[in-house]
Order: C-alpha cells, then sequence, then structure tokens
C-alpha cells in the first residue's frame, strides 16, 4: 500500500498532463446539452480549477519527494526471508520511481554471545540473510540494531535505539546520494539510465509515444518525460546492467542521411 501512495503523485501528474486539459475542454461543450437531460449538476469550471489545484500540489509533492537534497528513503527490515525479499521489492520499485535509499537498517539483530541451542539456530539464519542483505544492497550504508532486553517504548529505549544505530553520526545527514536516474553521452549516442536492482530484463516493458517512454516492471509503470535531447531520437535498444536499466537513443536516420547528403 505505501508503494501505491508513493506512484500516486506520478498518476497524478500524467491525469493533469493528458487527461486534464481534455476532459476541461470537453466538458464545456457538452454541459450546456447534457445538463438538462441530468439529474445532478455536472461538474463546473469551478470544480475543475479546484481539481487543477489538487493535482498540481500532488505534483509539487511529488518534486519534493523525488529531490534527494531533500527527500531520502531508509528501509528497515528484520533478517527473515520474507522481509528480506519484500524489502528488496520495495528498494526495486523506489528506484523505478526516483526516490533515493539512503541507508539499510537491520532491526532486532541477536547478539553474538548466546549459548543456547535454539538462539544460536536463529544466529545462522541471521548470519546467512546479513549476507544477503550486504551483497544485495552493496554500496548503501547498513546500520544494525541489536536485539534489545525490553521493547523500545518511551523516550530513553528510543533515544537507545538511535545511539546504536547511528552513534555520533547526525541522523539528518545524507548517508548517499546517487541518483536512481541519469544521462550520459556515449559516442554520437545518448543512454537513460535508470536504477531496477533485482529484475531481469525479461521483467521489464518499455513503450514510447510521442514524447515519453513508459518503463513497466511487474504491477507498476511509470512515465519518464524524455528531455528534448532524447525525444528527437530513437529508441536504438535497451539492457539491464549492473542492476541499471540502459536506454539507448541514437539519432533519426533520415537526419543521418540529410547529413551525408
Amino acid at each position: 500500500e505505501t508503494l501505491q501512495l508513493l506512484t500516486f503523485p506520478d498518476a497524478a501528474k500524467w491525469w493533469l498532463d493528458k487527461i486534464y486539459p481534455w476532459s476541461r475542454r470537453a466538458m464545456r461543450v457538452a454541459r450546456p446539452v447534457l445538463q438538462p437531460m441530468m439529474h445532478m449538476p455536472l461538474p463546473s469550471d469551478e470544480v475543475y480549477a479546484s481539481l487543477k489545484d489538487l493535482l498540481m500540489d500532488l505534483d509539487g509533492m511529488r518534486k519534493v519527494l523525488t529531490d534527494p537534497e531533500i527527500t531520502t528513503v531508509r528501509i528497515v527490515l528484520n533478517l527473515e526471508k520474507m522481509v528480506v525479499k519484500e524489502a528488496k521489492r520495495a528498494y526495486t520499485y523506489l528506484s523505478l520511481f526516483g526516490y533515493v535509499t539512503d541507508a539499510v537498517i537491520v532491526n532486532r539483530l541477536l547478539p553474538g554471545d548466546l549459548h543456547d541451542e535454539l538462539f544460536q539456530k536463529w544466529q545462522l539464519i541471521h548470519h546467512r540473510y546479513q549476507r544477503e542483505v550486504e551483497e544485495s544492497f552493496a554500496g548503501i550504508p547498513i546500520f544494525n540494531v541489536p536485539l534489545f532486553d525490553r521493547e523500545v517504548v518511551g523516550e530513553e529505549m528510543l533515544s537507545r535505539m538511535a545511539q546504536a544505530i547511528y552513534g555520533e553520526e547526525d541522523p539528518a545527514r545524507r548517508f548517499a546520494t546517487s541518483n536512481p536516474q541519469r544521462i550520459d553521452k556515449e559516442g554520437p549516442d545518448y543512454v537513460l539510465s535508470l536504477k531496477v536492482p533485482f529484475v531481469d530484463k525479461s521483467a521489464v516493458d518499455l513503450s514510447r509515444h510521442n514524447g515519453d517512454l513508459y518503463v513497466t516492471v511487474g504491477n507498476y509503470r511509470r512515465e519518464i518525460t524524455l528531455p528534448r535531447v532524447l525525444a528527437r531520437r530513437e529508441t536504438a535498444g535497451a539492457s539491464i546492467e549492473d542492476g541499471e536499466l540502459r536506454v539507448r537513443f541514437a539519432r533519426r536516420a533520415e537526419k543521418l542521411e540529410a547529413k551525408k547528403r
């Protein structure tokens, strides 16, 4: 549900850019004809103006959430199979929509001096998943939180947890600044790189319409408005390399032919 809420501002931007202008113009034309036949009032221009304000506020929220200078995400997980799997899935979709993850916090880590046979088995399980977390989130700072002797409730215990996580570090600072999306020039071409960790090429679907690139991973679809330097070029292939979707944009064939002449 959290991921769906984080994708909502992108959906609102698409509606504002693509549907809202057409819908408002159509309603202006249709309202005088349809209203006499309707038993309820049709949306007025004031309603559309309020809707536009809402959509613009959501677009402003999207810009704040995806600006790594302002907002970053920290993933909290336990060392259990399904929790680690869901954390990796969340990281994939957060990256797809441009959210920067600057830290991973491993919670309820068992101490190393336990001698009880039951807890020793759990330690082996934790060690296995901790290695997976370190490999999966390589390049992102990982903070470990021990299993405390009581519930983390109240100011005292929260202070203990904060000290265990950050020590002398400033919790408000950004621990990683890598941008999940960038554009590089490679020879005569441009390459749009987008982080999509833990995803195979077969799980990614790409389509393009006018100046927009649509990237679908699983149940989530992101629309990327291409800058002019990419929009006027042809899509010349895509690949997955080191957890990144790399889409290549080449100069249009007709322009190359014109230049040759």
